[in-house]
């Protein structure tokens, strides 16, 4: 990997004024694969996680790793138990255990004041037994209570012990006088919410600086370069500008897909790897605009079973517009099925479509005369057709229902779409020719696709689906 990152790199410098951007291309491309074997290799030797294993949770929770389905519930139910055999009590001097846990429980959406019946979070009010770690406890505590904006009486005070804990030269130590490189970048990490006070935004100036002085040295391990990446990319510089991603590379393994901890090593190191996956999640997350590493504010949801979910940014989205509402106990349900009324009744909402005559199907039974009128509404619009006085309300609705009826509603409202070449799937070629019409129109705006060539068209449409089909639908009405 060194060595191609060389050659690369010459061939760059060769050709700097054609492209000028290839250095920086090159770079996000490698540390992407990096970070996707990497992934693999923590999953390999994490299958179960739990306790103790919170920096790989982290590591694979903000960089939006391809994990198994339950995976994170997994190391939520063991901790749970853990929690429970420990009575609340992770350790009896080293609070950056509870920070640790903290930090972990808000990557994946869980709610750390309550943990198997236990506040882990007001363990970190305790300022004294924190600090008493050195300079690591205030830092991760603040870092940790900042996850999740959690309430916390003490948050000035570990701001005003970290920048008065700040030696003449700009660095920081664990303890004592001599800087510490490793301690300096996460002293950055933990005040970079707070750059803006004119105190702050000095402290972490001259934690820089002595960053840059350092760097003229070098470093001796990755985790090093992993901790420099991750404080640069959560105050908004990008890494790459001084050739830390590729510093950070040079300590990749391509034989296992890890991280080794120095350059002499010639396997990976558990350690190594799982700082140096979080310090590119970081990375990525600068690149793409999204909130910094530990700012994991994103990860909070409005329902208690949705925080982990794929579509968990769609259903926000909706339930924020008010098209689809959760249940009374507080979940949303989103693998369970929508019905035919309910959709129809979610686009109607979304139009703001009304309601000037009586719906022409004698099966509504008892429904409430508000979602009767938006069925009558969406039967005007024509998202909804006649079928002999039945409409099935309570059926499943197919995707290639559900399909028809954003076709429908996209050409009440616009030209009727008329697709220029059809899209086809393996499973769809004996449809009608409104629903290829509405499969093409589907796939063109990428409101929605198949899977491996299918389209699954008779198969129900889960909740989490319809809430992806629909905001990406608005968007294409906008």
């Amino acid at each position: 990997m060194k060595n191609i990152i060389k050659i690369v790199g010459s061939f760059v410098l060769a050709f700097v004024l054609i492209l000028p951007l290839s250095i920086q291309a090159y770079a996000e491309t490698t540390a992407q694969e990096a970070y996707n074997t990497s992934s693999h290799y923590m999953l390999e030797r994490v299958p179960n996680p739990t306790y103790g294993d919170e920096w790989v949770i982290i590591a694979l929770a903000r960089g939006e790793a391809n994990v198994p389905a339950t995976y994170f519930d997994t190391y939520y139910q063991n901790l749970q138990q853990q929690i429970q055999e420990k009575q609340g009590n992770l350790h009896k001097y080293k609070y950056t255990e509870y920070a640790r846990v903290i930090l972990a429980l808000s990557a994946i959406g869980k709610d750390a004041t309550n943990v198997g019946g236990y506040n882990l979070v007001e363990k970190l009010q305790n300022f004294d037994q924190v600090v008493w770690q050195g300079m690591n406890g205030p830092i991760f505590a603040l870092i940790a209570l900042d996850s999740w904006g959690y309430e916390a009486t003490v948050r000035d005070k570990y701001i005003q012990a970290i920048v008065e804990s700040q030696l003449e030269n700009g660095g920081f130590a664990l303890s004592g006088d001599v800087a510490d490189l490793d301690i300096t970048a996460m002293a950055i990490q933990a005040l970079a919410p707070y750059k803006e006070r004119e105190h702050v935004a000095l402290t972490i100036q001259r934690a820089q600086s002595f960053m840059k002085q350092q760097s003229k040295i070098g470093y001796n391990s990755s985790e090093t370069v992993a901790q420099i990446v991750t404080a640069l990319s959560s105050i908004g510089i990008n890494p790459q500008n001084d050739k830390q991603i590729e510093r950070l590379l040079d300590f990749y393994n391509e034989a296992d897909g890890g991280f080794k901890h120095v350059h002499e090593e010639t396997a990976s190191n558990g350690m190594a790897t799982e700082q140096a996956s979080y310090a590119l999640a970081a990375y990525h997350r600068f690149l793409n605009g999204q909130s910094s590493l530990y700012d994991m504010q994103d990860t909070r949801s409005s329902f208690r079973d949705t925080a982990t979910s794929w579509a968990k940014d769609y259903i926000e989205q909706s339930y924020r517009l008010g098209l689809i509402n959760g249940f009374e106990d507080g979940t949303f349900r989103p693998n369970n099925h929508l019905t035919r009324s309910q959709s129809a009744v979610i686009l109607v909402r979304a139009m703001k479509f009304n309601s000037h005559q009586v719906a022409p199907y004698l099966d509504l039974g008892n429904m409430p005369l508000t979602m009767k009128n938006e069925i009558a509404a969406a039967y005007e619009a024509g998202i909804i057709k006649y079928n002999n006085g039945v409409f099935n309300p309570n059926d499943k609705v197919t995707r290639i229902q559900l399909a028809l009826m954003l076709l429908r509603t996209y050409n009440q409202q616009q030209a009727p779409f008329s697709p220029e070449k059809y899209v086809f799937y393996k499973d769809t070629v004996n449809l009608g020719e409104e629903q290829q019409v509405a499969l093409t129109f589907l796939a063109q705006h990428e409101i929605a696709q198949g899977s491996n060539g299918n389209f699954n068209p008779n198969q129900p449409t889960t909740r989490a689906e319809a809430t992806k089909m629909l905001i990406n639908f608005l968007k294409v009405m906008e």
